[in-house]
């Protein structure tokens, strides 16, 4: 028995912790006389998908730079939801807004005018939790075609890509203009941004032309060329470090990543989509051959790039020992290193990721240590994420590198906690943060059970009260930026009283 209460009529067990597929609680009444009955339930775990997108429209009298639907669509098996709007532009709105139209699952807001909303989601299953979106509506803008492109096809003819960006869809496209002019590839508008030409002739520019749904057009110029023949670059090759596999961005393209033990294997297993394939941490089990697809064009052009990811990084020394580790504290980053068996090594160089690349900041001397085979350096200006590694140079002009730490900063600011330890009440200081005047605020027990919610809290600190049914230990508070979405966790201590 984990829960007993004594109850006149009605009464409602919250918070159970999740069983084991197959498992059920039993549940146990006994009235005054000692009369007993019992039933035996398998808790429903509770869901609520939610995402929210915008349906941009063109100017009118009401909005001269546009408007736009905000789409919110909620799927859930917890009854009933509430939707509203609660804030524009980091404004708390009273009364909240309510959506216009709710059709299945989809709750609308109707011709909304350019600002950044915050939606919020409300289950009404007795849990009272809530969820949040921030989506913006933009000010209307011009249709462009800058990013369209013309690819030369593996086999015959080339292909055209017409990229709009901004405007208001649906939109039509059309070949107005080439270069030769003859044979002439002029064209009616049509739907479908993508052009295949093979008339057997050779073209070196096209011209296009796009309309949306406002009557804008634009023109835009794309050269007939042949797909660069770029393949896979790696941020790092080296086990324990996060490894980042990308290739060149192309337009209308789809890429598939796959990965093989070996290079000759035949079978493979697919890992996902898009440009980038992270792979984080690299561990032995993770090395092998790793290639992607590239479909261009609806197989106008199809690339297949491969990369060996060994984890043998570095040329690092049998008998070298290098520990290396960072924190942040006081929005400087500590980092302390430790080396043994350095013979002939000379100088010491910190190297901070700016992009792809890793540029200086610092150096210290083989010479320079806190004590034998300690050193210490102090970056006074790190940014919100930062990446370090140690590059050591020797005498005979060997070079070693370290393995990459993150050092991530604190993602709400200077929100900070007060007392903690705590007995009766714990509060919680937003520091004058000035990135929102809003706050979500959760406090939860050690199996991440909320405990409290409060769902918008204003003001620059807020209070929690211990209540009797708050046991001695440790718990976790967790304060939103309900403007960011950025999160800041503290592990909070009860004693007894």
């Amino acid at each position: 028995m984990f829960y007993s209460k004594t109850v006149t009529g009605t009464t409602v067990i919250d918070s159970i912790p999740e069983l084991p597929a197959g498992y059920e609680y039993r549940i146990v009444g006994m009235d005054t006389c000692g009369n007993i009955d019992s039933a035996r339930l398998a808790p429903v775990i509770g869901y609520l998908n939610h995402r929210v997108n915008v349906q941009q429209k063109c100017p009118g009298a009401e909005w001269i730079n546009g408007s736009g639907n905000i789409n919110a669509t909620v799927t859930t098996n917890t009854g009933s939801i509430t939707v509203r709007i609660i804030s524009k532009d980091g404004i708390a709105l009273s009364p909240f807004l309510t959506p216009d139209v709710v059709k299945d699952s989809v709750y609308t807001y109707q011709d909304m005018g350019p600002a950044t909303y915050v939606v919020r989601y409300n289950t009404n299953d007795g849990c009272n939790r809530y969820f949040y979106d921030t989506v913006t509506v933009n000010p209307y803008s011009y249709p462009n075609l800058s990013r369209s492109s013309a690819y030369q096809c593996d086999v015959n003819g080339f292909s055209v890509s017409a990229v709009v960006t901004d405007g208001v869809g649906p939109f039509t496209y059309e070949i107005i203009g080439s270069s030769p002019s003859t044979p002439s590839i002029v064209a009616p508008p049509q739907s479908s941004p993508l052009f295949t030409i093979d008339n057997g002739s050779t073209y070196s520019l096209i011209r296009l032309r796009a309309l949306d749904a406002c009557g804008n057009a634009t023109l835009g110029d794309a050269s007939v060329l042949p797909l660069d023949n770029s393949g896979i670059r790696v941020s790092e090759n080296c086990i324990g470090a996060e490894s980042i596999l990308r290739i060149d961005t192309i337009f209308n393209s789809t890429v598939a990543w796959y990965f093989k033990k070996n290079k000759a294997d035949t079978d493979s297993t697919y890992l996902g989509d898009g440009f980038q394939l992270h792979v984080n941490p690299l561990t032995y089990s993770d090395t092998g051959y790793y290639y992607c697809k590239v479909d261009l064009n609806n197989g106008c052009i199809n690339r297949v790039y491969g990369y060996q990811l060994s984890g043998n990084c570095y040329p690092v020394l049998p008998t070298l020992q290098l520990e290396f580790t960072g924190r942040l504290l006081e929005e400087q980053s500590y980092l302390n290193w430790a080396v043994r068996n350095d013979i002939g090594l000379q100088e010491i160089y910190v190297e901070k990721k700016n992009g792809d690349d890793f540029t200086t900041i610092g150096s210290v001397a083989a010479s320079g240590y806190t004590t034998p085979g300690q050193y210490q350096f102090i970056d006074e200006q790190p940014s919100f994420e930062n990446f370090y590694r140690l590059r050591l140079q020797f005498e005979n002009g060997k070079i070693v590198y370290s393995k990459t730490i993150r050092l991530t900063m604190n993602q709400a600011g200077n929100v900070r906690l007060y007392p903690n330890p705590a007995v009766k009440l714990v509060t919680i200081d937003f520091g004058g943060n000035t990135n929102s005047d809003m706050w979500q605020v959760e406090l939860m027990n050690a199996a991440s059970q909320s405990i409290v919610v409060k769902g918008v809290v204003t003001g620059s600190t807020y209070t929690i009260h211990r209540t009797p049914a708050m046991a001695a230990g440790m718990y976790i508070l967790k304060a939103t930026d309900m403007k960011t979405g950025k999160s800041v966790n503290f592990k909070v201590i009860f004693n007894n009283q």
